[in-house]
């Protein structure tokens, strides 16, 4: 800048959990029906992330701890605040909580170098289609990895 002015140091500021809770009830609420299983997996994670001081102990704690983020989407939907969603934001949280399953918002799919190397262990995969049916409708695969 002129005259010995100085710009300002920008830093990156990154949001809060809140803010990233908000975010995820956002692209929940309008997202196609086969993104909101992840999506809903992703809230909960994130819920019991920013819920520390919760530490349930028994299963109607852990019922209660579900309801209690499921209350906080806001908003009803069907595969969410019914039976079924219930049901699997309790089943999320128990493999939390038994360490089945790490709070990871990383994408299911391993992703994969150039040789195929899978990024995350650097496991070497394979893959082999042996032999291939074109069918009506439906091809048949035979494929090893």
């Amino acid at each position: 800048m002129a005259n010995g002015e100085s710009t300002p140091a920008t830093s990156e500021v990154r949001p809060t959990p809140e803010e990233k809770l908000e975010e995820l009830r956002r692209k929940i609420r309008v997202a196609r029906p086969e993104e909101v299983g992840e999506f809903l997996r992703q809230y909960v994670n994130l819920y019991r992330q920013s819920h520390p001081e919760i530490q349930p102990k028994s299963s109607d704690e852990l019922t209660n701890f579900a309801d209690e983020i499921i209350d906080s989407l806001g908003f009803s939907m069907p595969g969410i605040t019914d039976s079924d969603g219930r049901l699997n934001t309790i089943n999320q949280l128990e493999a939390l909580e038994t360490g089945k399953e790490n709070p990871s918002t990383d994408p299911p799919e391993p992703q994969k170098a150039a040789d195929p190397i899978m990024m995350f262990s650097g496991q070497f995969v394979h893959e082999n289609e042996d032999i291939r049916i074109n069918g009506a409708g439906m091809d048949f695969v035979f494929k090893r990895t």
